[in-house]
């Protein structure tokens, strides 16, 4: 089986997609009253969501990219529903692989408690 490896610049530009929707995410929680429960669940949905992103880069890109791509042709039709406002993130989630759902959320939250701690 030949693996061809991921183009540098495919990877580029997916980072800068997800740098781009994070900034965005976090203008919003900025703008917003971030005690409001829908806003910061709005925003914990995105984080997970682009850190599942992130993840596939850093543990699979470089090392695994057949896996990489295949995960990227269910991660990215959700990931621009979601940017366009037809779905929220928490529905674009649920359309990555419950593996991948789990090492983002754990991941994010292993964050957060290291920052408020």
């Amino acid at each position: 089986m030949s693996t061809q490896p991921l183009e540098p610049s495919e990877v580029q530009a997916f980072l800068e997609r997800l740098d781009e929707a994070g900034e965005k995410l976090r203008e919003l929680i900025d703008a917003e009253d971030t005690a409001g429960l829908p806003a910061m669940q709005y925003y914990l949905d995105g984080s997970v969501f682009l850190e599942a992103g992130y993840l596939m880069i850093e543990h699979l890109g470089e090392r695994f990219p057949d896996v990489y791509r295949a995960l990227q042709s269910h991660y990215m039709p959700a990931f621009e529903r979601a940017e366009r406002g037809q779905i929220n993130w928490g529905e674009a989630l649920e359309a990555l692989p419950e593996f991948l759902r789990e090492a983002a959320t754990d991941h994010v939250h292993d964050e957060l408690a290291s920052e408020e701690g």
